[in-house]
């Protein structure tokens, strides 16, 4: 999955940046995330600072779905994927989607959020954490939840 995902990453920026890595680097990345999901953690740079960013296990019974977009403004599409993993971090289902008619990178963030909604509740996971790394998504969402409380009690 892992592989896969950074192939289709590559494929987007291809795509839409017009920039791409070569195959010897993929592997490189490949096998550096890799080691990083080994050990349970990930180093994000954020403005020259290193915060080591850990995925935590859900309580068990519960699964945790991580979700996320790629927006093209270009093309005004994104690509969407999720992955839902139980307390043991085994993966349990994982999917991709592509839609069009994007406003922004936003728009496409709520839209995974749905997306795996929507994949949780027709393979039966009925209860999750969702996981998502846009603040402004998880901020809005916050914001107005009594709107997405409607949004999701239609979904499940």
């Amino acid at each position: 999955m892992l592989t896969i995902w950074i192939i289709w990453n590559n494929r987007n920026q291809s795509l839409h940046n017009l920039s791409y890595k070569t195959p010897n680097a993929l592997i490189r990345e490949v096998g550096r995330r890799n080691e990083d999901i080994t050990q349970g953690q990930s180093s994000t740079k954020i403005e020259g600072l290193v915060a080591v960013i850990a995925w935590q296990i859900p309580p068990e019974g519960i699964y945790k779905l991580n979700v996320d977009a790629a927006f093209s403004s270009v093309f005004k599409e994104a690509s969407l994927g999720m992955v839902v993993r139980n307390h043991l971090g085994q993966v349990h289902h994982c999917a991709i989607k592509r839609i069009g008619n994007m406003e922004n990178a936003l728009h496409a963030e709520f839209k995974a959020i749905l997306f795996g909604l929507e994949e949780c509740r027709h393979n039966s996971f009925n209860s999750v954490i969702i996981e998502n790394d846009s603040l402004m998504a998880i901020m809005e969402i916050e914001e107005s939840m009594y709107e997405w409380e409607g949004i999701i009690s239609d979904i499940f």
